[in-house]
């Protein structure tokens, strides 16, 4: 890993652990390279990157403050903290953080295509998208055929932007199954995906998104407990 990588990385988990608050400073670039072992240079080349993301600003004076990001963050945030050598290093909440987008951008997904003219709809692809249902009880490949699942549902609607941010989340959300699949109960969604293709099928978005939001609720139940405990 180069030098300006792992400060990168200490750096994020420092601030998103609250070590350094929004407003506070950060030690001087001449201290962060002693701290690090490193060059100057590379201590310059991740202080730049994590100002252009927009997680700290760095005044004329070489004073580094912590942004208010949680205001003020863009996507270029989101997809650092979601790289998995970052997200690994944070706490529970993270998890939860992740959990709750993908419920979100589920239950988006199939309110979406729900919503398409039967024109539009592609009432083929129903047996592609559940062809590959597991026949086990394994827990990781339910989670990853659930994310497929969405994945493919929105591509082969051309629903673009949640496609976009599906294959961002894809290398974060992957190297997590094994966590997840320690805590999520996937029993839940064992009989899902036919009856959520039915509601999408006869155009009931409420009722396609209500299942989504309502079954990933009880998948993700123990491990906000967790969270919470």
């Amino acid at each position: 890993m180069k030098a300006s990588e792992r400060i990168i990385q200490a750096l994020v988990k420092d601030i998103f652990d609250e070590r350094y608050r929004v407003g506070d400073a950060l030690p001087s670039e001449r201290d962060l390279a002693s701290h690090f072992g490193a060059y100057r240079g590379s201590v310059r080349e991740a202080l730049k990157f994590l100002e252009g993301i927009g997680l700290i600003e760095i005044n004329p004076r070489g004073k580094i403050k912590v942004k208010p990001f949680w205001e003020q963050g863009g996507v270029e945030l989101l997809s650092l903290v979601f790289r998995p050598d970052i997200f690994k290093s944070l706490d529970t909440d993270w998890l939860i953080q992740v959990l709750s987008i993908r419920k979100l951008v589920w239950a988006t997904i199939v309110e979406t295509v729900s919503s398409l003219s039967a024109k539009e709809k592609s009432f083929a692809s129903r047996d592609m998208l559940l062809k590959d249902i597991p026949i086990s009880n394994d827990r990781a490949s339910w989670i990853s055929y659930d994310f497929e699942f969405f994945r493919a549902l929105a591509r082969m609607h051309k629903v673009a932007s949640l496609t976009w941010m599906l294959n961002s989340l894809g290398p974060v959300y992957t190297s997590l199954i094994p966590v997840f699949a320690k805590y999520l109960d996937v029993s839940h969604l064992k009989d899902m995906y036919p009856k959520i293709l039915d509601l999408v099928q006869g155009g009931n978005a409420q009722g396609a998104r209500d299942l989504v939001l309502e079954r990933l609720d009880k998948v993700d139940a123990a491990l906000v407990r967790l969270a919470q405990d």
